[in-house]
């Protein structure tokens, strides 16, 4: 496999080798299968990618900007020569080699070679084809036919589920934890999660045929029913005698959700908050939520992004005047507790507000954000480091619990009940020592 160069050079993947072509195509070559626009995209993006990448983050975002290069980028990176070798490679690889693919279509050609250049960078970007995007779109709406589950995608390409407290996935025998292998018998493995995720999507009252493997058993097929529904991100549950709020995801609604729970409970009471299996969501969600319980003004997390040579850190903290206010307030992680949910944690344990029982958590501190595009078609990009109160980088290295403890599979809930009981008896020991018991 090929080397990436710092100049901009296009890594040797699939399609890849084609790259480095002669300028000159054969006589009896086919004509050229990418036109003048999309290999400009191309000139553009790279233009971009070097003058405004964030350093040691994925940074190919650049690479399907506008065809017009922003007014303060330099001159494009790219000649025409090079340009002409990119066209004319691709084009003499589809019509020469043994393990050219069958697609031919451009548009899809051009995003694909940019898909894999940019994972060279960034494992979490990705370059949408208008019809993709505008798939994903509609798949995405609040109320969607789905199977009611999340997906998390490890770092190794590996599906693991979160299904619904309620939903039909889990009632098809889908567990916390399980791995995704196959949608309709196609494996998933080392895809985009969008895509992926917009798979198990479809019309009301069809099925989808899903792959599921828990721990080291026979994968199993399951053929469930996609029903439409309104996703709710917050949730009561009990943990053996103690009642919890079971934070999912972070969506737009999770913060007005999290409050209208809050107001039935005690604030005399410890809280427990569950962020097992959260793997994220939408920041502006996470920092929502976060200020219900965050003086205003406290930090919850620095945003820091690059424009040109500069660095830019963006500041978010607390809107709330009067937050709400717990004795105790615990917060449950584990290994898949992910980007905003890590936010989220980070943000009230750093600030003393809350201590965290669990494992250390997943550790994904940058967060990507969709570019659309003139044309229709979009990319997935990453674009900043989140920091959180303690500017202390966890990206890869994930959060520390305050209380750690670790977690086998077959422990199921018994091992958190038990850690829980004792930080709960230790808690009303001191309130009760403090003369404040009752």
């Amino acid at each position: 496999m090929g080397k990436i160069l710092p100049c901009g050079g296009l890594p040797v993947l699939t399609l890849a080798f084609t790259l480095l072509c002669s300028g000159t195509a054969a006589a009896d070559a086919p004509a050229s299968t990418l036109s003048q626009g999309q290999l400009q995209r191309i000139a553009n993006g790279t233009t971009l990618f070097l003058a405004k990448g964030l350093p040691a983050l994925t940074l190919a975002f650049t690479l399907l900007c506008s065809g017009t290069a922003a007014a303060d980028a330099p001159a494009s990176t790219l000649s025409q020569e090079q340009l002409q070798r990119i066209a004319d490679g691709t084009t003499l690889f589809l019509a020469e080699g043994l393990h050219a693919p069958r697609e031919r279509d451009s548009n899809t050609i051009a995003t694909r070679l940019l898909t894999d250049w940019m994972h060279q960078y960034d494992p979490w970007a990705y370059a949408f084809t208008q019809e993709e995007y505008q798939a994903f779109r509609n798949a995405m709406s609040n109320d969607y036919a789905g199977v009611q589950m999340e997906i998390q995608q490890l770092k190794d390409g590996t599906f693991i589920c979160h299904p619904f407290h309620d939903g039909g996935a889990k009632q098809s025998g889908i567990l916390e934890g399980d791995v995704l292998l196959a949608i309709e018998n196609r494996p998933v493995a080392q895809r985009d999660l969008h895509i992926v995720g917009m798979e198990i999507r479809g019309q009301e009252k069809t099925s989808v045929t899903l792959t599921i493997q828990t721990g080291r058993e026979t994968p199993r097929q399951l053929i469930i029913q996609r029903t439409a529904t309104h996703s709710t991100s917050v949730w009561l549950e009990y943990l053996g005698d103690h009642l919890a709020c079971r934070i999912h995801s972070f969506t737009k609604n999770t913060r007005n959700e999290l409050q209208r729970l809050l107001e039935d409970f005690d604030p005399a009471l410890p809280l427990i908050l569950d962020l097992r299996g959260n793997p994220g969501g939408t920041l502006t969600g996470a920092i929502l939520s976060a200020s219900l319980f965050l003086n205003k003004g406290t930090e919850i997390v620095t945003i820091k992004n690059r424009r040109g040579e500069k660095q830019q850190n963006i500041r978010r903290t607390s809107n709330v005047q009067n937050p709400c206010t717990f004795p105790l307030l615990i917060i449950l992680q584990d290994r898949y507790t992910a980007s905003a949910a890590e936010v989220f944690t980070a943000a009230l344990v750093q600030n003393r507000k809350a201590v965290s029982l669990g494992e250390t958590s997943f550790g994904k501190g940058e967060t990507q954000k969709f570019v659309e595009l003139p044309d229709g078609s979009a990319l997935l990009i990453t674009y900043a480091q989140l920091l959180p109160p303690a500017k202390q980088y966890y990206h890869g290295r994930g959060l520390t619990p305050t209380i750690q403890i670790r977690i086998e599979k077959e422990d199921g809930e018994a091992l958190w009940i038990e850690k829980l009981n004792e930080i709960l008896k230790k808690h009303t020991a001191s309130t009760d020592t403090d003369g404040s018991g009752k």
